[in-house]
C-alpha cells in the first residue's frame, strides 16, 4: 500500500496523539498485572478517543486550507478576468 503526502500527515496525526495517550495512561502502572479490567478499557477507549479528535481536528484543518485554497483561486481567476 502506498501512502499519498495527505494519507501520511493523517497517520502521523492519529498515531502521535493515541500513543502519547496510551504511554501517559500506562506510565503510572509498573506492571500490567496492576491494571484491573476496567483500567484496561478505560486505557483503551482513551486511546481510540485521542486518535479519533485528532482524526477531527486533522480534518477540519484540511478542509479550512481546501477552502482557502479554492477561495484564492477563485480571487486570482476574478483578477485575471478583470484584467483583460
Amino acid at each position: 500500500m502506498k501512502l499519498n503526502c495527505v494519507e501520511l500527515k493523517a497517520f502521523l496525526y492519529v498515531s502521535i496523539a493515541s500513543l502519547t495517550t496510551l504511554i501517559a495512561d500506562l506510565g503510572v502502572h509498573k506492571t500490567f498485572s496492576e491494571i484491573s479490567d476496567i483500567g484496561f478499557t478505560i486505557i483503551g477507549i482513551n486511546f481510540a478517543l485521542q486518535g479519533l479528535i485528532a482524526w477531527r481536528a486533522f480534518l477540519d484543518q484540511s478542509v479550512g486550507r481546501d477552502r482557502a485554497e479554492k477561495e484564492k483561486k477563485a480571487n486570482v481567476e476574478l483578477l485575471n478576468e478583470n484584467h483583460k
